[in-house]
């Protein structure tokens, strides 16, 4: 519980900063949003899930991210008892299409990452592209490419995918697939793919699918799992 509490003060503060901003700060478009979710990982642990997203911030910046607390894998006697955290809050910005020679979607983005522990925080920065798909997701469907050639502890770089894909007006798949360079090392994959199934406009089922290639080495840790799990949003 006491990481619980450490990680959720990060939390607490970026709230609290977002609550001064007067609400004009806020262009017409998505307000701001909190999301809560809990899961039951097939690797016998549990997980709480806190997500905020805003509107359009100052100098047209927009904010998403979230923070994972999880109990220790392999323990289903303290599955209750969440003992780490990983965070990613990403802090981005759309370029003008009339900067880029007339192309839409391109932007850039700084993504602060943090994970349990006292040297694993980092930030990483760089180019991203948003785009359509209607002929293959449908008109609501989209993909984010990013990557961060640079990383603040000089450790490699990163590619990812974000999606969102509709199937029906209740049933989407959401996402991301990471794709970890280190010179020195192999790539390594993580990706959570998920089946959500709205109930309402606040509540959903949701079916998670992870993959942590940072874990696969480890011994007595497993770099796959399954997680059902139910998201409301505030």
């Amino acid at each position: 519980m006491q990481h619980f509490i450490r990680a959720n003060q990060s939390i607490a503060i970026l709230a609290a900063a977002l609550l001064c901003l007067p609400k004009n700060s806020f262009a017409e478009g998505a307000p701001t949003a909190a999301k809560v979710g809990y899961y039951v990982d097939s690797r016998d642990f549990n997980t709480i899930y806190l997500e905020l997203s805003t509107g359009r911030l100052p100098f047209g910046l927009f904010l998403w991210g979230f923070t994972d607390f999880n109990a220790d894998q392999d323990n289903p006697d303290a599955r209750f008892d969440p003992t780490a955290h990983l965070s990613r809050y990403n802090l981005s910005y759309g370029l003008d299409p009339k900067w880029v020679k007339g192309i839409e979607g391109l932007g850039l983005q700084l993504e602060y990452f943090d994970l349990t522990g006292k040297v694993n925080n980092l930030l990483r920065w760089g180019p991203t592209y948003r785009h359509n798909l209607p002929k293959i997701l449908g008109p609501e469907g989209w993909l984010l490419w990013r990557f961060f050639p640079v990383e603040s502890d000089g450790s490699g770089s990163m590619a990812g995918l974000v999606f969102h894909v509709p199937i029906t007006d209740r049933i989407f798949i959401d996402g991301f697939t990471d794709l970890h360079i280190d010179p020195s090392k192999a790539p390594i994959w993580v990706a959570e793919p998920q089946l959500n199934l709205k109930l309402s406009d606040q509540i959903a089922l949701v079916l998670e699918f992870r993959y942590d290639g940072f874990l696969g080495p480890i011994p007595g840790l497993d770099a796959f799992g399954v997680a059902p799990g139910i998201h409301v949003v505030f």
